[in-house]
């Protein structure tokens, strides 16, 4: 997100918190954004990361029959100018017993 930027004061910050039997995780940087799609250059590449990451949601769904949620979208302030990408999940809490 922010190797591609122009800035100079990159940063990325993540936030965990529980609720009920849910982790949630929050991932936000001030780099570029996603870039339109339209755009053709954009639109051939997919990113390895999120495909992987799509995957493996798609397999914990699958295997654990669990409740499970990703997104990844643009941060953008009230003058529609993009400041970042902002990635969340929500994932099931699982405790073993040892």
């Amino acid at each position: 997100g922010i190797a591609k930027s122009n800035r100079n004061d990159g940063l990325i910050v993540v936030d965990f918190y529980k609720e009920k039997n849910n982790l949630f995780i929050k991932i936000d940087d001030n780099g570029g954004g996603i870039q339109n799609k339209n755009d053709e250059n954009i639109a051939k590449h997919q990113s390895m990361a999120t495909k992987i990451t799509k995957s493996r949601i798609k397999n914990f769904k699958k295997e654990y029959k669990e409740d499970v949620f990703f997104e990844l979208k643009n941060i953008v302030i009230p003058n529609m100018e993009t400041m970042g990408v902002q990635v969340s999940f929500k994932l099931p809490l699982q405790y073993k017993s040892t």
